[in-house]
């Protein structure tokens, strides 16, 4: 007994797709093995993490029109995390305090109301390119690849 002939046809549609589906994954590199985005992952440079917590700051309330920092400061205290090359990492966590330092100087130009009211990602960037600078000044190589704050709190 024959199958129904729409059957047939139905079979050999199907496998036709998924054989077309294959040779297309082959030719336009869908593959990890072809796929330029998967060569750059496979070949990424290992990261770690290192964390500074508890990171003290006393900032100015505001700055008055005359550039001067008001009386009264208040207390921030922000816990940071830190990515660098896995090979760097004993480097970095000798270097630990000169970071935490570097840290305070680059939060401490803000007032208390610049903290509170600036998204908190674009703090973050500015931080983290104030302390690459400080780290540049005092002749120091780049200790991180990028800044995280990972929690900010302000009395």
């Amino acid at each position: 007994m024959r199958p129904p002939a729409w059957r047939l046809r139905l079979g050999l549609l199907i496998a036709g797709g998924a054989g077309g589906a294959l040779l297309f994954q082959n030719f336009n590199g869908f593959r990890d093995d072809h796929n330029e985005e998967a060569k750059v992952v496979k070949h990424a440079k290992p990261f770690d993490y290192i964390e500074l917590n508890k990171i003290m700051v006393s900032v100015p309330l505001t700055v008055a029109s005359d550039g001067s920092a008001s009386s009264i400061y208040r207390v921030c205290s922000l816990d940071m995390a830190f990515e660098v090359n896995a090979k760097d990492k004993d480097k970095f966590k000798n270097i630990t305090p000169l970071v935490r330092s570097i840290a305070v100087q680059a939060l401490s130009v803000h007032t208390y109301d610049k903290i509170r009211n600036v998204p908190l990602d674009e703090l973050q960037n500015d931080v983290s390119t104030r302390m690459l600078s400080i780290a540049d000044s005092w002749h120091i190589d780049r200790p991180f690849n990028a800044a995280i704050i990972t929690q900010l709190l302000c009395e």
